[in-house]
């Protein structure tokens, strides 16, 4: 019974570390993508399928880095949160437009228009990427209406799509909102997978080096992505415990 009653309180001061913070944040996680929900302009549009179930549906903001399909890569996971205390993406410190990027994130996996979702996949690579992501829109068919809804109105200059005078569309409504939504606490279910360097040996932290492209994630309903891995180490470590306690008194085969 003391034995039971000394695991009951190391669990819960386990339980107690997690929820104030005091245990290392997320562990790093492998997936591989498995879908794509769309297609424009040459590029398969997100929200992407994984193959791991914890993680979920994930979003890209990378144009410069290549993921292949079905192919599993590491990643170190961030809350949304703890990236930009830290400015440890891969592109860099710029929370400005990270807010941005997450407040066309949330879009995405809400958008129910499939061409509109399209447009905020765009529009979140051309926001941090607007060189690479305007050539090969260009070059796969962008028409006017497309250009605008991401760039704002200019952008079109009646044969190809510019970066415009960012009065509307996508990019510059997030950048208008990013930083206000971020202070409500809207990204807080937000999570950033980062990948590795070409060379396998440390977490990427310059766009175009990567081994795999960078992505946002969602954390489940009613908790921090920490909370739900450690959380579920806790229990798998107790109820070790206790299948060996069982087994030392003759009770478990």
């Amino acid at each position: 019974m003391k034995g039971a009653i000394r695991s009951s309180w190391w669990l819960l001061g386990v339980a107690v570390l997690l929820f104030t913070g005091a245990l290392p944040a997320l562990a790093d996680t492998q997936f591989a993508l498995t879908s794509t929900s769309g297609s424009l302009w040459g590029v398969g549009t997100s929200p992407y399928g994984t193959n791991n179930a914890s993680v979920g549906s994930v979003i890209c903001d990378d144009f410069k880095d290549d993921t292949y399909m079905n192919q599993n890569y590491t990643y170190h996971n961030e809350s949304f949160s703890t990236l930009i205390a830290q400015g440890n993406g891969i592109w860099g410190n710029n929370a400005s437009l990270y807010e941005a990027a997450a407040y066309l994130v949330l879009q995405v996996f809400t958008e129910p228009i499939k061409l509109n979702q399209e447009y905020e996949n765009w529009a979140i690579w051309a926001l941090f990427d607007p060189t690479d992501a305007l050539t090969v829109m260009n070059n796969n068919g962008v028409d006017q209406n497309g250009c605008n809804a991401i760039f704002g109105s200019g952008a079109w200059n009646g044969s190809k799509c510019t970066a415009g005078s960012g009065n509307g569309g996508y990019i510059a409504n997030a950048k208008l909102n990013g930083a206000a939504s971020y202070a409500s606490g809207a990204f807080s279910k937000l999570v950033v997978y980062i990948p590795q360097t070409n060379q396998l040996q440390n977490w990427c932290g310059v766009a175009g080096s990567c081994a795999s492209q960078e992505f946002f994630g969602m954390v489940p309903e009613g908790g921090s992505a920490a909370a739900y891995l450690l959380l579920a180490g806790v229990f798998c470590l107790g109820a070790m415990f206790h299948s060996r306690r069982q087994s030392s008194r003759g009770y478990l085969a």
